[in-house]
């Protein structure tokens, strides 16, 4: 992660079972990117796959 994106980033804390933070650090390591950015991708992926569903969410609360 580049300065920039932790400057612009938020920050939360995430508690991971130990040996998926194992192999987090280890696929961080052969991507040559740090865990966090990893983490990133990946929710990010998460929610375009799920897009309609938070987008039916949205429209909920909009209602109300």
């Amino acid at each position: 992660m580049t300065t920039e994106e932790k400057r612009t980033s938020e920050r939360m804390t995430v508690y991971f079972k130990p040996e998926v933070y194992r192999k987090l650090r280890v696929l961080a390591v052969e991507r040559d990117k740090d865990v966090s950015s990893l983490v990133n991708e990946a929710v990010s992926e998460y929610l375009e796959r799920n897009k309609e569903s938070l987008q039916k969410i949205a429209d909920e609360l909009v209602k109300d």
